[in-house]
């Protein structure tokens, strides 16, 4: 797992420059992700696969940047990786357990992580701080900014 400005910003994708293309975009990563989970349950397994998604900012506030890593299970299920320095680290991440639904934070069925890419897409798209806004942060991060104001 891999944190900070660079990875948020995919600054160090030049790195893997002979590897398979970039999916720009929340729409296009959704479906590729559909996709591949359709192709699994038609060839009756899931291909172990690791993806990064990384949100980085328009303007000069690194510190917004993020990435998060997100792993396809052979069950057809996904981990949804990440640390928030200052909040938490990857392992207690782990451990954090979803207050409706009972189920680990970040253990996440198709569904699951669909609607976790449509959160980030809407957080991408803001243009003011909202209370929808606070919910999406707060289901993405586990932290509440409002209550930090």
């Amino acid at each position: 797992y891999f944190c900070g400005a660079a990875v948020a910003g995919n600054q160090d994708a030049v790195l893997g420059h002979q590897r398979k293309g970039h999916h720009h975009g929340v729409k296009q990563f959704s479906d590729f992700i559909s996709c591949r989970h359709r192709q699994g349950e038609k060839n009756g397994g899931h291909r172990r696969s690791v993806y990064r998604l990384g949100i980085g900012c328009e303007d000069n506030m690194a510190g917004y940047s993020h990435a998060f890593s997100i792993v396809a299970q052979p069950d057809g299920s996904f981990f949804w990786l990440q640390s928030f320095i200052s909040h938490y680290s990857l392992s207690t991440w782990m451990e954090k357990v979803d207050s409706v639904s009972g189920s680990p934070r970040g253990y996440l069925s198709l569904a699951g992580l669909l609607a976790k890419l449509r959160q980030v897409d809407r957080l991408m798209r803001i243009n003011g701080w909202s209370s929808q806004s606070n919910t999406d942060y707060y289901d993405l991060f586990g932290v509440d900014k409002e209550m930090e104001a």
